[in-house]
């Protein structure tokens, strides 16, 4: 794992092989074969898929908290419980979710790439009309990570001409988020 951190258009953190080539392979294999049998966006929890990929997915989102503490970053907020949560994300060709900030319930976000090998990344930028806007780039394993601002870490993402699959989860006060 290489971690890299940055300061425009406001501070995050990109992580090269946040996952190994071969768990990236098999949540990849799930992500594309809903999009072939469905071609719908779909959020696949941990508990509504089988072994391996159910452990894989788990595992990517119990390591957050070690990784948190591995940034060079302080939060000047204080939470009593924070848990970490997350699904496999799978959006078809075309779709595209605008900018926007995450709400205050999530304290940390974590979007890993996983499928297909080419897409678009994520796009951060400074305000809702996308000034400074630019993308993390597309790599299966990589991880973009930012401690969410309200009107500060603006981000949307699109799939453009190809489906894609991510690991979306959150260091959340909420412990029923996304249920």
């Amino acid at each position: 794992m290489k971690i890299y951190e940055q300061a425009f258009p406001w501070k995050h953190w990109i992580i090269d092989n946040f996952l190994d080539k071969s768990d990236v392979a098999k949540l990849s294999y799930v992500a594309h074969k809903h999009i072939q049998e469905n071609n719908s966006k779909f959020h696949y929890t941990v508990d509504s898929l089988q072994d391996p990929y159910k452990q894989i997915l788990s595992s990517a989102i119990e390591k957050m908290p070690d990784v948190i503490e591995n940034l060079n970053y302080t939060s000047p907020r204080k939470y009593k419980k924070i848990y970490a949560l997350g699904h496999l994300a799978v959006n078809p060709a075309n779709y595209s979710f605008q900018p926007h900030c995450d709400d205050e319930t999530k304290i940390w976000t974590f979007v890993t790439y996983i499928g297909p090998n080419k897409s678009t990344g994520t796009y951060v930028m400074t305000d809702m009309n996308e000034n400074n806007k630019i993308e993390i780039p597309w790599m299966p394993g990589r991880c973009l990570v930012f401690a969410g601002n309200t009107g500060e870490t603006w981000h949307s993402y699109t799939s453009s001409n190809n489906w894609r699959a991510t690991i979306t989860a959150y260091m959340n006060t909420n412990k029923n988020w996304g249920k």
